[in-house]
């Protein structure tokens, strides 16, 4: 953020802090309502499916956004 905004690099760190706040509520609601309706096991059993669906599409993704190294 420092470099994207030299200027600024506070208020930039406050624009991060601020979209992985609003990234994490809906799952912590949804974990939540999860955790009131089926246990803690219904929420770990969510997770784990999450988890094994993104950790492939992330591999790919990181790839393509890696920086060219010569």
């Amino acid at each position: 953020m420092a470099k994207l905004l030299p200027g600024d690099a506070e208020a930039g760190g406050d624009l991060m802090a601020v979209v992985i706040e609003r990234d994490i509520a809906p799952a912590s609601t949804i974990g939540g309502m999860l955790c009131d309706g089926g246990g803690y096991r219904a929420a770990d059993t969510a997770s784990a499916a999450v988890l094994l669906i993104a950790g492939p599409l992330a591999v790919p993704t990181s790839r393509a956004q890696a920086p060219q190294t010569a």
